[in-house]
Order: C-alpha cells, then structure tokens, then sequence
C-alpha cells in the first residue's frame, strides 16, 4: 500500500513540475519575443545616431 501511495505522490509531482513546465516555456518564449523586440528597437536608435553622426560629420567636413 506505501509503494502505490508513493508511486500516486510521484505522478502527482511530474504532473504539477509538466504544468510547471508548460508555464515556464511560454513566459520564456514571451521573455525572448520581448528581448527581440527590444533589440530590435535598441538596433534602429543606433543605426539612427549613426546616420547623423554620419551627417554631422559629413557637414562639418563642408
């Protein structure tokens, strides 16, 4: 009887840690979606600073 009891705490377990699982695999996938938009913007404000460096520059050299 103490065997089956276990066995049910052990299955109870890997169901609560696969939920858990679930959970954490998809606020990880929207954590990565968010870095990605964030470096994506971060990417065209530098990108943008460097084109008017680039102008700056070019007009100073004028």
């Amino acid at each position: 009887v103490e065997v089956t009891v276990s066995v049910v705490r052990v299955m109870r377990v890997i169901r609560q840690l696969v939920t858990l699982d679930q959970i954490m695999i998809i606020i990880v996938m929207q954590i990565i979606v968010i870095m990605n938009l964030i470096l994506n913007l971060q990417v065209v404000v530098l990108s943008r600073e460097e084109m008017n460096n680039n102008n700056n520059k070019g007009i100073m050299e004028d």
